[in-house]
């Protein structure tokens, strides 16, 4: 069991800037935790909407240098951005947007 006061630590960056393996643990996570299992939380829609919306952007959490966690988000406009307000990749199409976090016990 992890360490549960290691602090976690966050980037932000293209979605198509990640790793095979960051990629592969994405997938697995969403696979493995029901409630991130939706197609919508998923790497591959993320990367789709990337490819018309320049405004994509993932926010990777790690612990000790490792993901943990994926947050897509996406700003809607060039002011949403510049004030730092974002809303979930696609819009507002999906109501299961949520962090993808490997376990609860990060938070």
């Amino acid at each position: 069991m992890s360490d549960p006061h290691v602090s976690l630590t966050a980037s932000v960056v293209s979605p198509f800037a990640l790793t095979a393996a960051e990629v592969a643990f994405w997938e697995r996570l969403c696979a493995t935790v029901d409630s991130l299992n939706s197609p919508f939380l998923s790497h591959h829609f993320t990367r789709a909407v990337a490819e018309v919306r320049p405004d994509v952007y993932i926010c990777v959490i790690r612990r000790k240098g490792e993901p943990v966690g994926f947050l897509p988000f996406q700003f809607r406009t060039r002011l949403h951005k510049l004030l730092r307000v974002a809303e979930p990749v696609g819009e507002c199409r999906s109501e299961e947007h949520t962090s993808e976090l490997q376990s609860r016990q990060y938070l």
